[in-house]
């Protein structure tokens, strides 16, 4: 089991194909990440999508890449936001992905 990922760091990729089972735990974690009073939260998007760019070149069909890359460029701009999580949704074989897609164009369509 390892994290994958240079941004939104993940294990589901490194537990597909394994024999695990997945439960639900009761917990809570306390994240800082998205607090403005700990984080600079435009620095903190542009950073990410420095990452997720050389994530991109590495892995260009990689959509979860591309749903994450869409989110956070939303802010900077919708246009290309629109046009990653579109692919996203057209092209994913992977469902989960595909609604989350859907989410963040609703989510960016809503604030025009």
């Amino acid at each position: 089991m390892e994290f994958t990922g240079l941004v939104h760091e993940n294990i589901g990729e490194s537990l597909k194909g394994r024999n695990f089972q997945r439960f639900k735990l009761d917990i809570s974690l306390i994240r800082d990440g998205y607090n403005p009073n700990y984080v600079n939260q435009l620095e903190k998007k542009k950073r990410n999508l420095l990452l997720l760019e050389k994530m991109l070149e590495k892995e260009p069909n990689n959509y979860i890449t591309k749903l994450y890359y869409g989110r956070e460029v939303a802010i900077l701009d919708t246009a290309v936001a629109l046009e990653y999580l579109n692919d996203v949704l057209l092209n994913s074989q992977d469902l989960e992905i595909k609604e989350k897609a859907k989410e963040y164009i609703h989510l960016i369509k809503d604030k025009k």
